[in-house]
């Protein structure tokens, strides 16, 4: 049924909601939905692609010997189960580039610092490979980080060409927003930390 697909995608059906945690999403929401994360049918894929497919297993297992982390279990283990997906016009846009997810930590310090261990492995392989032999095209990719009082902030850039968006995941005090721009990054924590507007209680829709 349905909290058996729900259940598949790592969203628990039982999880409760209290007002409280309605104000992570702001009153200028469109369409918004808070949830309960359980990451373990997500880890259960994950092993699954790794068990089937080489390459994947290649991947993760170059990461985990460089970062010192069992993935993707370590970057889960720091969560809490609340979650929050919406858009929004302050976000970037009531469409699809103004998506935001919104999670819980339990864990601040531990977060950041395993999300700053994988963005440091992602700018050595992406200086490495633009020195490889016969490489033609000085275009790569890059993660940035900038620190701000709402917290620290990693930004996915391409360099050189027309990106159109710029992922970036922002770790603040007690929750993490990812979003697909800076500044909806910056919107979502400000929220979550009750910097924001009243919450999805006062959405008059």
């Amino acid at each position: 049924g349905g909290a058996t697909r729900l259940s598949v995608m790592g969203i628990a059906p039982g999880f409760a909601i209290t007002d409280e945690d309605l104000r992570i999403v702001p009153s200028t929401a469109v369409m918004g939905y808070v949830f309960g994360l359980d990451p373990t049918p997500i880890v259960d894929f994950v092993g699954t692609l790794r068990d089937e497919t080489d390459e994947v297993d290649e991947a993760l297992t170059r990461l985990e010997q460089r970062t010192g982390m069992d993935l993707p279990g370590d970057l889960f283990e720091p969560l809490a189960p609340l979650c929050a997906f919406y858009t929004s016009a302050e976000t970037g846009s009531v469409g699809l580039m103004g998506s935001v997810l919104t999670m819980g930590l339990d864990d601040a310090p531990a977060f950041a610092a395993r999300v700053g261990r994988l963005a440091d492995e992602l700018n050595r392989f992406a200086a490495e490979a633009l020195e490889e032999p016969g490489r033609r095209m000085g275009i790569g990719v890059r993660v940035r980080r900038t620190d701000h009082t709402q917290g620290i902030a990693y930004t996915f850039q391409v360099p050189g060409i027309p990106f159109p968006a710029e992922p970036t995941l922002m770790v603040g005090e007690r929750y993490a927003a990812l979003a697909l721009w800076p500044a909806g990054a910056h919107v979502a924590i400000n929220q979550a930390h009750g910097r924001g507007d009243a919450g999805l209680l006062a959405n008059p829709r």
